[in-house]
């Protein structure tokens, strides 16, 4: 899977509290773009306790691996998240998220698909967990980016110049670089381009 991944901390910090994750478990890889709530030491901390379960993923399913993060950060700023699992063998993408992360599918015919996210902060008022599924032909895009980065950037690719994600031979770490770089705001910032297979 080609990956392109940028992150930064708000101006004026020197810890970003936001984080991302890749695993891959049984043949499915697992994407996470992860914001600890604020900035700062706290907003990290509770990013990094994100990441450290996600890191022992062994759940049956998001919707469990939600509620588990939940009670682990418990005590701690708390985090939103968005999680897409990727399973080769049947081209399906499971999402589930909390909060404010914006997920898309970019597909090979440049449609635009939305991943639903519920309302709420993992670690203090999480009401509703819902996994969703979403069919991706190898070559579409997968989209994940924090509230630190404008989501105008979808509209702006081609009217900007910057490559189209979607094209096998753009470099994804430079197309997420200049993203970050043209269209973050004064917060914690982090994108996440993956090519599916």
């Amino acid at each position: 899977m080609d990956l392109g991944i940028a992150t930064r901390p708000k101006r004026g910090q020197s810890i970003n509290g936001d984080a991302y994750f890749v695993g891959e478990y049984d043949g499915k890889v697992l994407l996470a773009v992860i914001d600890g709530v604020g900035h700062g030491e706290e907003a990290n901390c509770a990013a990094r306790r994100a990441i450290a379960f996600l890191e022992n993923y062994r759940q049956p399913g998001l919707e469990t691996l939600i509620q588990g993060c939940h009670r682990e950060l418990q005590g701690t700023r708390g985090v939103v998240i968005s999680l897409a699992l990727m399973n080769k063998g049947n081209s399906t993408l499971s999402h589930a998220g909390i909060g404010n992360i914006e997920s898309r599918i970019i597909t090979e015919d440049n449609r635009m698909v939305h991943l639903i996210s519920m309302n709420g902060v993992i670690g203090h008022n999480l009401r509703k967990v819902k996994e969703f599924q979403y069919p991706y032909h190898p070559g579409d895009t997968m989209v994940m980016f924090s509230d630190g980065i404008s989501s105008r950037f979808m509209t702006d690719l081609v009217r900007e110049g910057i490559p189209s994600p979607l094209n096998p031979l753009v470099d994804l770490p430079a197309v997420a670089q200049r993203i970050l770089e043209k269209h973050s705001k004064d917060d914690d910032a982090t994108v996440l381009l993956a090519r599916l297979w």
